[in-house]
């Protein structure tokens, strides 16, 4: 790695886009696995390994640019349709990638990168010298029949002077092919939305100006078949925009062809390889239905596949990001473009400035608890007045720059979602079930800090699905049920908090297994057992020790129980719920708050001391005085309205010395888990606070039953109880 030291930056993007791009190849490669005719997903796969390999090879990463190039000759082979894809050579492709995984990792730590085993490069070659398969393979199409075939002697190569795409008319072309690449996607989602809603005049509007763009750049640059095709097709597009033509199938279908017409050309020009293709016929179609008249010429078209997006960097092609244009309507106005606008961030750089905000917010507070006090002691006036209007100025700015600052940690959950195909194809496989996985919700945002705290909880839940819950095919149908089982993850917003959802239509869990196991292991006795409600039964899964594997595997039981996944759970203030119907499937619920930066508390106090409860796990505040305390097995419970609830005395939790004996105490009913138990405290302080969590620091060791402290309006610190830890403290299970 010492070639590459003083290039930290530059390494830390290559190894940003690279772990993302392995992130997208995994999940997708289990895709095109299903999918084996969806060429453009093919396409946009070779891209991604065709980045990793230029890139690392620009950095003198051989070892990684080797692998990826003999997986990228594998993938070009599945373009031409000159081996066949299936579940073996998938395997050996994940086997590539997973092998890309650890080398970019050595490079991360600054470790030496070894070359890939020569096993699995003999494994990439056998799959490479596979038999080809017939060069004329018909694929289907929703509409028409499109045939690969290979290149005819008949066509004409156009002579084009190839200095044009050197220098500066170099690159305007390559932005040309760039922002065409990307309007030519757009324009074939659009159709198909418009052929779904002929009459919306919007999506109308959006396809001609993406052909009125193409057609007008085409036209600067000099590529006449471009330019005359699409000359047709927007004279064509306008009469429906005019509803002076009505949309039929009929003219949807010729609209398709001459877009991938206009794919096969600009893969021409990307390759500067410009030649004369047959278009006549798409012209004289689009004229004909622009006339009102039918097709009378049809032809099959020679797919071609996507330009790369490339750039000219010193003389060598990388991979290039497009840049914002601006749309040219027929009026001739401009419009801007709305492409996202993101640029990288370190994401150190994003805590600090989490920091200042936290700093702002307490000075906030400050200067709202000395306006406060100055109005204790002076009467109204112009001066007082205008510090008043000022401090609910700098609230107002401090809130928002807080909510700005808090949005730059959220993101999307499908960062852990995208991981999991790959797992669930994995253990189908090693199980020999048919398993497919459901997503949804992808886009639901949370704090980075959750995304990445979730993962391991999530993983454990999904093998348990595939092992446990989903059966073998032979079992499924002979129950009734389809051959193929799923298994369902998706996540949405409610109110301040997320919802995870872990679902399968499997064997879900029967109460009466659960307790047979439960009493063998000594959870419970036999004579509890019979008091539980069939809901308390199955939260017995959480209890320690708990399996129901009968031996271990590498897919669960592996020694690592549901217990671990709810405190991991709780260690995030969140809980975790089961709604299950045995023989139907189970459904695992996770609440979590949508960030642990900023929180809402209710402060209490303890004696002389003040403390903060996150008020997403408090249910209930009550006076002592309001229910029945009551000794069951040495242990002090409180009665109220007919529930019970453990009491835990916090003063003798944290030692804090308490005058109050009894009659003015509080009583916080707080839930942990799926429990509820009642925190007893000396008084509520100043009710619900919002505040920005600090650690403790490497200086002070690890308080049992605090998980970090916080600064108030008026200076002082205050801890902020964990909840969970309590329960567990007063438990027993910490000390």
């Amino acid at each position: 790695m010492n070639d590459l030291d003083g290039m930290e930056e530059i390494i830390d993007e290559f190894l940003t886009e690279a772990f993302d791009n392995l992130e997208f190849l995994a999940e997708n490669i289990i895709d095109l696995e299903q999918k084996r005719d969806d060429k453009e997903l093919l396409d946009t796969i070779f891209r991604n390994i065709h980045t990793l390999k230029g890139s690392a090879g620009f950095l003198g990463l051989d070892p990684v640019a080797l692998l990826a190039h003999k997986v990228e000759d594998i993938l070009n082979k599945f373009r031409k349709n000159e081996i066949v894809i299936d579940s073996i050579s998938v395997d050996i492709i994940l086997e590539s990638i997973d092998y890309l995984d650890k080398m970019l990792t050595a490079v991360k730590k600054s470790e030496k990168v070894e070359k890939a085993p020569e096993k699995l490069f003999d494994k990439l070659s056998e799959i490479s010298e596979k038999e080809k398969s017939s060069d004329k393979e018909v694929l289907k199409d929703s509409n028409f029949q499109f045939q690969l075939v290979e290149e005819q002697d008949s066509k004409e190569v156009v002579e084009f002077d190839n200095s044009i795409f050197e220098g500066e008319s170099g690159e305007l072309i390559n932005d040309f092919i760039i922002e065409t690449d990307e309007l030519l996607e757009k324009l074939d989602i659009s159709l198909i939305d418009l052929s779904e809603k002929p009459g919306d005049l919007d999506i109308l509007n959006e396809i001609f100006r993406y052909v009125h763009t193409i057609k007008g750049t085409g036209s600067f640059l000099g590529f006449d078949q471009l330019t005359s095709m699409t000359h047709v097709a927007e004279d064509l597009l306008n009469l429906l925009r005019k509803n002076e033509l009505t949309l039929t199938d009929e003219i949807m279908d010729e609209l398709l062809k001459f877009n991938d017409m206009l794919k096969i050309l600009l893969g021409d020009i990307a390759d500067k390889n410009i030649i004369k293709r047959d278009i006549e016929y798409i012209v004289q179609n689009l004229v004909a239905l622009k006339d009102g008249e039918k097709v009378t010429k049809q032809k099959e078209i020679i797919l071609a596949s996507p330009p790369e997006e490339i750039k000219t960097v010193n003389g060598e092609n990388e991979i290039k990001a497009p840049e914002p244009k601006e749309e040219i309507d027929q009026t001739g106005d401009r419009k801007k473009n709305s492409a996202d606008h993101t640029i990288r961030v370190d994401v150190r750089r994003l805590e600090n400035l989490l920091n200042l905000v936290g700093e702002l917010v307490l000075t906030r507070n400050k200067l709202q608890k000395v306006t406060e006090t100055i109005l204790q002691y002076y009467d109204e006036n112009d001066l007082l007045e205008k510090l008043v209007n000022v401090n609910s100025e700098i609230s107002h700015i401090s809130s928002n720059i807080q909510s700005a600052v808090m949005k730059t940690r959220m993101t999307p959950i499908g960062k852990v979602f995208n991981k999991f195909p790959r797992l669930v194809r994995d253990l189908a496989r090693q199980t020999g079930k048919e398993i497919e996985l459901i997503i949804e919700g992808a886009e639901t945002e949370l704090d980075r800090t959750l995304v990445e705290e979730i993962s391991d909880p999530l993983v454990h839940l999904i093998r348990n699905s595939c092992d446990h819950g989903v059966e073998l095919p032979k079992k499924r149908v002979e129950s009734g049920k389809p051959a193929k089982g799923f298994v369902k993850i998706f996540a949405k917003q409610e109110g301040d908090s997320i919802i995870i959802g872990i679902s399968d239509d499997g064997n879900g869990i029967d109460p009466k297994i659960i307790l047979k196991k439960a009493i063998e292991k000594g959870i419970v006795n036999e004579q509890d057992g019979k008091k539980l409600s069939d809901k308390d039964i199955v939260n017995l899964i959480f209890a320690a020790g708990f399996s129901t594997a009968e031996k271990v595997s590498n897919i669960s039981g592996r020694g690592v129980g549901m217990d671990v996944v709810k405190t991991n759970i709780a260690k995030l203030n969140g809980v975790i719920e089961i709604d299950s119907i045995p023989g139907q499937g189970s459904t695992f619920f996770i609440r979590l708050p949508l960030t642990l930066a900023i929180i809402k508390v209710l402060m209490i106090e303890i004696g002389s001391e003040v403390l903060a409860i996150p008020i997403n796990s408090v249910v209930e505040i009550t006076n002592l005085t309001d229910g029945i305390v009551k000794k069951v097995n040495q242990k002090d419970m409180f009665i109220l309205r007919d529930q019970v609830y453990p009491l835990v005395w916090l003063d003798r939790i944290f030692k804090y010395s308490s005058e109050n004996k009894g009659l003015g105490k509080y009583v916080i009913i707080v839930i942990s888990g799926e429990k509820k138990y009642g925190f007893v405290v000396d008084s509520i302080n100043e009710g619900q606070a919002e505040i920005v969590i600090k650690q403790l620091g490497d200086f002070m060791p690890h308080v049992s039953g605090i998980a970090g402290g916080t600064i108030t309006g008026d200076g002082r610190i205050r801890l902020i109880i964990d909840v969970q830890e309590v329960v567990q403290i007063d438990s027993g299970v910490l000390r």
